[in-house]
C-alpha cells in the first residue's frame, strides 16, 4: 500500500508539473499510509445488522427499538472484533 500510494502521488505531481514537490517526495521516500502512535494505526470499523434483528411484534408496534437488545448487539459486536 505505501508504495502504491507513493506511485499515485508521484503521478499526481507528474501531472500538475510540480517538480520541486517531485523531488522533495522523492527525497522522502514512501511512507505509511496511517499515522503511527504508541498503540499502532486507528482502526475504524462499521458494524451492520438487519432491521429485523432488533425488531419484535411490539417494538414494531410501538415504533421503538428495544435498549436491550442494542446493547446486545453492542456486546457480541466487541466480542467478535475482539476475537
Amino acid at each position: 500500500m505505501r508504495l502504491e500510494n507513493f506511485a499515485n502521488e508521484l503521478e499526481k505531481l507528474k501531472r500538475r508539473r510540480r517538480r520541486k514537490e517531485i523531488e522533495r517526495r522523492l527525497a522522502e521516500g514512501p511512507r505509511d499510509p496511517w499515522r503511527a502512535t504508541r498503540h499502532g494505526p486507528m482502526r475504524e470499523i462499521i458494524i451492520t445488522a438487519n432491521r429485523k434483528w432488533f425488531d419484535d411484534d411490539l417494538s414494531t408496534f410501538l415504533g421503538e427499538n428495544d435498549p436491550a437488545r442494542e446493547e446486545q448487539f453492542e456486546d457480541l459486536a466487541v466480542r467478535w472484533l475482539k476475537q
